[in-house]
């Protein structure tokens, strides 16, 4: 290699991670943009909390609507669960509201007193129970068909809100969730209420035998089960194995329900802390373990909720 050369190499070395810094910025700023564009503003407990509406086009005041509220995981946003889900999509195709409340410090208080929103005494239960309200001034919504889903720590809310909001909530679902140790302890629902879990074997983020924080994921689905009358044992069927991608879902259905409220826990084995069938991007292609694609959980959520 002559002298030029040797020169020549570290400058393109360092056009290249110049290049690659600027890229890197260029898409932080979109990412804070688009999650601080479009949203909406609700005053509780002296705090500004935020959320976002996503309407589709077939709404009309002459018909009630269902609304489903969409919880982010943890550091994320209302934008980010809107990317990762594809709901406003399936909103339009099934015409029902999608809202996605964002956490205080992007962080719920789902019970663990891990995050800032539980260290803070944040009251997310009555932020949720207040927007619900607001919404139904601004909108017209079906008091009957009120959903709430989410992911991690999201879904860790709105297993809570099944515990503490089950007299606004119609149904629940969560995906990489359970109920946190100190949830469960206290958690006595005014009403019993459908749910549905899907959890992969191997998350390590909400870990499928639970920590000392977290329970186990099949205890989650006894409890729930047990809260609706159902029988102890779940009938298991496993779904077709469409894509390989390294996983497999199996359907545990607890029977003879006493409440007529049912309680469905999907096991997706081999799949991570992931959304099945979700944004690839937003997950960061599989980062947090392999992504399922044999079923489109935001689909299998919204058939879930449009069946109660």
């Amino acid at each position: 290699m002559n002298k030029k050369s040797k020169l020549r190499f570290p400058r393109i070395l360092l056009y290249f991670f110049l290049s690659l810094l600027i890229l890197v910025l260029l898409v932080y700023v979109f990412i804070v943009y688009s999650s601080l564009s479009g949203r909406e503003t609700i005053t509780v407990d002296n705090l500004e909390r935020h959320y976002r509406v996503y309407v589709p086009d077939a709404y009309t005041e002459e018909k009630p609507t269902a609304l489903v509220l969409v919880f982010h995981m943890l550091t994320a946003s209302g934008k980010t669960a809107e990317w990762l889900t594809h709901f406003n999509k399936l909103a339009d195709k099934e015409g029902f509201i999608v809202v996605y409340p964002e956490g205080y410090k992007a962080s719920w208080a789902e019970g663990s007193q891990l995050y800032a929103a539980d260290q803070a005494n944040v009251n997310d239960i009555y932020f949720i129970s207040t927007l619900i309200d607001q919404l139904s001034t601004q909108y017209m919504l079906d008091p009957q068909r009120i959903y709430a889903t989410g992911f991690s720590s999201g879904g860790l809310m709105v297993q809570r809100l099944a515990c503490e909001l089950s007299d606004k909530i119609t149904a629940i679902a969560t995906v990489g969730a359970t109920l946190t140790e100190n949830s469960i302890k206290s958690c006595q629902p005014q009403e019993p209420l459908p749910v549905l879990m899907i959890n992969g074997n191997d998350d390590m983020g909400v870990p499928w035998q639970g920590t000392p924080d977290y329970v186990p994921i099949p205890e989650a689905a006894a409890f729930w089960a047990t809260q609706n009358g159902c029988k102890n044992t779940p009938e298991t069927d496993r779904m077709p194995d469409q894509i390989a991608d390294g996983t497999l879902v199996e359907k545990d259905v607890y029977q003879d329900c006493s409440t007529k409220k049912p309680v469905i826990l999907y096991r997706v084995l081999g799949g991570g802390h992931t959304w099945p069938g979700g944004n690839q991007a937003v997950q960061l292609w599989g980062l947090n373990g392999k992504i399922n694609q044999d079923i489109d959980a935001s689909w299998e959520i919204w058939s879930f909720f449009s069946n109660q």
